[in-house]
């Protein structure tokens, strides 16, 4: 087999490599208390699997007030 050859076939067998790497959420709980005042307590627990693609140092959110 040419070094052409072998090269081809190799970069063919890697290529669905990335496909098979996700970066998502496997699961998602939040508990809100919302005080008389507007002030309001949230705890999130959160489980991922991010590869730092685009999960890097969290997730960002912004809460209306």
């Amino acid at each position: 087999m040419t070094l052409f050859i072998r090269t081809l076939l190799l970069l063919l067998l890697l290529a669905p490599a990335p496909l098979l790497a996700a970066e998502r959420i496997i699961s998602f709980h939040a508990d809100i208390d919302v005080h008389g005042d507007g002030a309001m307590n949230v705890t999130e627990t959160i489980t991922v699997v991010a590869e730092g693609r685009n999960i890097k140092r969290g997730i960002y959110r912004d809460l209306p007030t």
